[in-house]
């Protein structure tokens, strides 16, 4: 038996090898002989096959693991199982009173997209306006009111299908709820949660792709893929589950077990992380960055780039995240280092025009105010746009910020900080491509970003493809696009 709930990581020790153990734990749990109950009771109640029931419980887990604390959420200790038995009849019984009885009508669309939130519909609305608006079905889990264009406002627990709800709601209190106690108790850890995860996405999926079809499903978000949904979608005759690549491949909560058909990268090589981690992806393809395309390159080709500073900081929502980012026992140390580096060569060139951009959600605290008091370095408006703002400098550092890859892919010369080369945010340290452009220590950031600034190319960049970290994004919709087209031999009839 694999005892997942005494899994813990070392904090001191190297958290690639933490994530790696945490893998294998997951793997040899889901794949456990003690388990078979419970891929039979989904195979047979809700035809969902082992091999999507294990990727989605994969998943699950990775996401709940407490990389701060070094243990599994509370809720999966077996003296919760009961409280967690009463939720799930309460989900069952809410989601059951909030359903609707849908006509057999089948509506049919060139493609189906998921925006979770409203950013989501504007990154992708180049593209929805290639298909044509009457053309695209937008799922959305918000009300937004978009004149002209195919909305469907779906509620994360409302709108089920009342039927196959009602058939669920049978099948949970006649078999599954003894079942999943049993099995938690064999097993010593509380399959509820899971258990309510895996209705939730088949009753949510189920109640739109049977009455809403597609051969194409995108959504945005690569870490909010799921197995049952894209089997759901497959099941009623889609053919291609799609998503898009909105950051860097992170190592911890976000980075393991994508489930989708085609993954559009933003690089030749920013995906290939996620097969280390469980991920099923059948095919990649890169085609660039979605969002800066939308956000920069729609309004602002002809753009003049007038040169305001020397070197920008990209930020990301680090410190917003520490609760689940602090995932080893340097990692708060090495994020402020980044910001010690520029305060200290600031002091050593105080000339230098240096400015740091920050994300809207992510606050100016009091250490990293400490460490770039009496230094040079302005702090950039935070709701400017940061693409804009990174094109006014000659070159641009970052210790983890998508933008990062996008501007270096687009013409602009990227540092990338990383103390220790241990940061989640970056490849393995023998990664060939971005070597040249990583820095672990403040003699090597200050060596290399002479020669940036200076104008010329770092030593061992000469050769790099910078379509490695990002294609070219004026025209991401459009390969996006194309790519759909190039499969339309594969047409079949999607109706009925």
């Amino acid at each position: 038996m694999i005892e997942l709930l005494k899994f813990s990581h070392n904090r001191d020790v190297s958290y690639k090898q933490s994530c790696d153990d945490l893998r294998d734990i997951i793997d040899a749990f889901v794949e456990q002989s003690d388990l078979d109950d419970w891929y039979c009771h989904f195979e047979a109640s809700y035809s969902l096959p082992r091999d999507v029931i294990k990727q989605q419980m994969k998943a699950y887990l990775s996401r709940s693991y407490d990389y701060r604390r070094c243990f599994f959420y509370e809720k999966y200790f077996q003296k919760e199982r009961f409280k967690s038995a009463a939720k799930h009849v309460a989900f069952l019984s809410y989601v059951l009173y909030f359903s609707k009885h849908y006509p057999e009508d089948v509506n049919v669309y060139d493609l189906i997209i998921h925006c979770a939130i409203e950013r989501d519909f504007n990154v992708l609305s180049k593209l929805v306006d290639l298909f044509g608006k009457q053309n695209v079905l937008n799922i959305t889990q918000i009300d937004m009111h978009k004149p002209g264009y195919k909305m469907l406002h779906r509620h994360e627990y409302k709108f089920y299908d009342r039927k196959e709800v009602t058939r669920t709601l049978f099948q949970e209190t006649k078999k599954g709820l003894r079942l999943y106690l049993d099995l938690s108790k064999k097993v010593k850890i509380n399959l509820l949660p899971i258990a309510s995860t895996i209705i939730k996405q088949y009753l949510y999926a189920y109640s739109i792709f049977k009455y809403n079809r597609s051969m194409y499903y995108l959504e945005q978000r690569y870490y909010g893929t799921s197995a049952v949904r894209n089997f759901i979608f497959h099941k009623f005759k889609g053919i291609y589950s799609c998503c898009t690549q909105i950051g860097v491949v992170p190592l911890g909560s976000n980075g393991f077990y994508y489930d989708t058909d085609v993954f559009f990268a933003l690089g030749k090589e920013t995906a290939k992380r996620a097969y280390k981690y469980g991920a099923r992806i059948d095919h990649i393809v890169p085609v660039g960055s979605t969002a800066m395309e939308c956000y920069y390159f729609n309004n602002n080709v002809n753009r003049r780039r007038e040169k305001i500073y020397e070197i920008v900081y990209l930020t990301n929502k680090t410190n917003w995240g520490f609760h689940y980012l602090d995932a080893y026992s340097t990692f708060k140390d090495d994020y402020y280092d980044t910001f010690r580096w520029l305060a200290d060569f600031s002091k050593k060139k105080p000339h230098l025009r240096i400015g740091i951009k920050k994300q809207p959600k992510s606050e100016i605290d009091e250490r990293e105010r400490e460490i770039t008091e009496n230094t040079s370095i302005k702090y950039i408006d935070k709701t400017l746009n940061s693409y804009e703002v990174a094109f006014q400098a000659k070159c641009a550092v970052t210790s983890g910020s998508t933008t990062g890859y996008e501007l270096f892919g687009n013409g602009l010369p990227v540092l990338y900080l990383d103390p220790g080369r241990r940061s989640l945010f970056f490849p393995d340290r023998d990664d060939s491509s971005l070597d040249p452009y990583r820095v672990s220590n403040y003699d090597e950031f200050c060596e290399k970003m002479e020669i940036m600034l200076s104008g010329q190319l770092l030593n061992g960049a000469e050769n790099i493809d910078k379509s490695v970290f990002c294609m070219d994004s004026t025209n991401v919709s459009e390969r996006i696009y194309s790519w759909f087209l190039s499969r339309e031999d594969k047409k079949i009839s999607i109706e009925g």
